[in-house]
């Protein structure tokens, strides 16, 4: 490829190689983040939500089609968040 061939901001970040050839290296990746307090908690039960709907759609995989499906749906969402049924 040619330094041409890549966007405007991503030309930058093309350089030589050997002979005629050209290479892309990217910017590095910014420093890992530690989570602390509130937010590892939030980013926890978050995920055990994700979970939970994940586990909830699989039961419900089956053919629904029409009406049943929006029953379905709903009821799903109250056993995410924890409502009555």
């Amino acid at each position: 490829m040619l330094p041409d061939d890549f966007a405007a901001a991503q030309r930058r970040h093309v350089v030589r190689a050997e002979g005629r050839y050209h290479a892309f290296l990217p910017p590095p990746l910014p420093p890992a983040m530690m989570l602390q307090g509130e937010l590892a908690l939030q980013l926890s039960a978050a995920a055990q939500n994700v979970d939970k709907l994940v586990t909830a759609g699989i039961l419900v995989e089956a053919p629904l089609r029409g009406r049943t499906r929006q029953f379905v749906a709903r009821e799903i969402v109250r056993v995410v968040e924890g409502l009555p049924l």
